[in-house]
């Protein structure tokens, strides 16, 4: 939803990516052990992808969450 929305409106996309400034990364493991990482890109490109950040690139700040069955 974050990727549709950024990738709709040009201006909003830009104005993002000027304001923010920083890669994002979501590391997420669920209650099994698995884990997955997605990354913000508002440094850049202002778009959202699977992976620790985009190629070439490094997160600026990371966010680590663990899933647990309730």
């Amino acid at each position: 939803m974050i990727n549709q929305t950024l990738q709709s409106n040009e201006a909003d996309r830009k104005d993002a990516v000027d304001k923010a400034k920083a890669i994002v990364a979501f590391n997420l493991k669920n209650s099994k052990g698995e884990e997955k990482s997605w990354y913000l890109d508002l440094k850049n490109k202002g778009e959202v992808g699977e992976g620790a950040a985009p190629a070439g690139g490094k997160a600026d700040g990371e966010f680590e969450i663990s899933m647990r069955d309730h």
